[in-house]
């Protein structure tokens, strides 16, 4: 996964080398404000709107060492869909949590955060419902590089209406995929109650 890492204080960077460090990836880029910039970690520049963009654009995943309010107000004029988004995760500064904000399942943020987690010794913070329930996702069965992923659509929307309940939706019909995870039928059993 080809990752940026963003801070905006000194401890903020001391953390972004040291989960760098601790990832191992060749393809992670750090960056910092202009005033806390050096060799080792470059300026995003001025604008963080612009890098954000470029950062969507550029990179699988972003880890903003920060307040989840400034990776929220810069990553929001950029998302378009969690089909396409990257991986959003958040750690504060001094490395007590690590957060999945955007793109949990399709993006990987939950595994990004589940690394970044283990890498800095943080509790990691994942609020999708699938996972705080320990049921199986449709989202990430159908995730790139899955074969799964061109029938995505079709597949949520069915799982989507039998979540729903709606009037007359035989929930034993929900997922009309060749091939289902074979614990599909188990999440078709708790729909069914």
């Amino acid at each position: 996964m080809k990752l940026a890492i963003i801070s905006f204080t000194a401890a903020g960077k001391d953390l972004s080398i040291r989960l760098s460090n601790a990832l191992a990836q060749d393809s992670c880029m750090l960056f910092t404000t202009n005033k806390l910039a050096d060799e080792t970690v470059p300026s995003y520049g001025t604008d963080l709107n612009t890098w954000t963009g470029n950062a969507f654009s550029n990179y699988d995943g972003i880890v903003f060492i920060s307040a989840c309010g400034i990776a929220v107000r810069a990553i929001a004029p950029h998302l378009k869909s969690k089909t396409t988004d990257p991986a959003v995760v958040v750690a504060d500064e001094k490395g007590q949590f690590a957060i999945s904000l955007v793109s949990g399942h399709i993006g990987q943020a939950n595994e990004l955060t589940l690394s970044v987690a283990h890498a800095i010794q943080a509790t990691p913070v994942i609020t999708t419902a699938t996972d705080v329930n320990g049921l199986f996702s449709i989202d990430s069965w159908a995730s790139p590089p899955s074969p799964f992923h061109q029938q995505h659509e079709n597949c949520k929307r069915n799982f989507r209406t039998a979540a729903a309940r709606e009037p007359g939706h035989d929930c034993r019909l929900v997922c009309f995929c060749r091939s289902c995870p074979k614990d599909l039928q188990q999440i078709l059993h708790l729909w069914e109650r």
